[in-house]
């Protein structure tokens, strides 16, 4: 604001939510029963969290304003660059001149928001909600939990407003060197002390050769049990195997008898491992994600390779069954059996 608030007090922007698009279970003045739950499933307002960061559309400014205080505002270039790909109609609503909300019932059934600009002052007061146009964008907009403004709708405001630069925003054409980085930095330092420089990297880490180098350590183990199991299920086996010796059975059919046990031994041991592994991935995911309290954490995924897991599926019984039977003997001693 032009006029910044007194000690003690506190001006904000909040955007009125559409009584007629909240979820009601946020209206029940206690915990909503399973039945309850049940019957709002499908209600688009009770998809989203009460608590998260994106349902709060606020903001506020106190006499020793902060980073994390004020209204963001954008004409779209700049949200282009910082979301991506991630929420590109944030940037396209932003350059329209339709103030984005991710919260549900922040945009009302007309299709436009209400801010309302209240304080804690005595002579602050509140004043009317003043109507602009929306639009509700999927994805958590908790860009310093702040709300964000086109520049062109500042002015509709009941309230005057300074506009002050608060960060620049830039996406290199080719990738930077150390060199300029460092350059980069002692400019900005130059200007003043208090500002910082920021470089948003991809991950340079091959993460193909870190899933290859687990999955690999993991076949190994496999495969080792996997040949102490059919060494054993061999040892049981092998009159079985003198037995089809001594009928003319020919050495490719015992390595294909060796070669299939040890194929399926690795096989149930495979499957069941996978589930047990996504079983122990899931409670962790969850556990970290907060599931199931007042405030759980959406940004937590599981992420499956499914992929690899399919070739974990396929490979590891081909390789164990392939390599039982090379180092089957062609020749075994025919041993007596007693006839059953």
């Amino acid at each position: 604001p032009s006029e910044p608030p007194e000690e003690g007090t506190w001006w904000g922007i909040t955007a009125l939510p559409d009584d007629t698009l909240t979820c009601p279970l946020w209206l029940l003045d206690r915990e909503p029963t399973e039945e309850e739950i049940a019957e709002h499933a499908n209600d688009l307002g009770c998809g989203e969290s009460q608590f998260s960061g994106s349902f709060w559309s606020s903001s506020a400014l106190y006499p020793s304003a902060g980073a994390r205080e004020g209204v963001l505002t954008d004409d779209g270039s700049a949200f282009a660059i910082i979301v991506g790909d991630e929420v590109p109609e944030l940037a396209e609503n932003l350059a329209a001149g339709r103030v984005p909300s991710a919260g549900y019932s922040s945009v009302w059934q007309d299709g436009n928001v209400r801010l309302h600009v209240e304080g804690s002052g005595s002579d602050d007061g509140a004043s009317q909600a003043t109507v602009l146009p929306g639009a509700r964008v999927e994805g958590r907009l908790t860009v310093l939990h702040n709300m964000i403004l086109p520049l062109s709708l500042l002015d509709q405001l009941e309230v005057d407003l300074d506009v002050v630069p608060h960060a620049v925003v830039a996406q290199p054409s080719a990738r930077w060197t150390e060199a300029q980085e460092a350059e980069l930095a002692t400019a900005v330092r130059g200007i003043s002390d208090e500002m910082a420089v920021s470089i948003e990297r991809l991950p340079e880490r091959d993460v193909s050769l870190t899933v290859l180098l687990f999955v690999g350590s993991a076949g190994l183990l496999a495969l080792a049990a996997t040949w102490i199991a059919s060494g054993l299920a061999a040892v049981e086996s092998r009159a079985d195997l003198a037995t089809l010796s001594a009928v003319g059975a020919s050495p490719r059919v015992r390595r294909r008898v060796a070669g299939l046990q040890s194929g399926f031994l690795t096989l149930t041991g495979v499957l069941p491992g996978i589930a047990g592994g996504l079983a122990v991935g899931w409670a962790f995911v969850t556990a970290s994600a907060g599931l199931g309290t007042e405030m759980p954490d959406p940004t937590w995924r599981m992420a499956v390779p499914w992929t690899v897991l399919a070739a974990a599926v396929v490979v590891l019984p081909l390789l164990a069954g392939g390599a039982t039977a090379l180092f089957t003997p062609s020749r075994l001693p025919l041993t007596r059996r007693p006839a059953e």
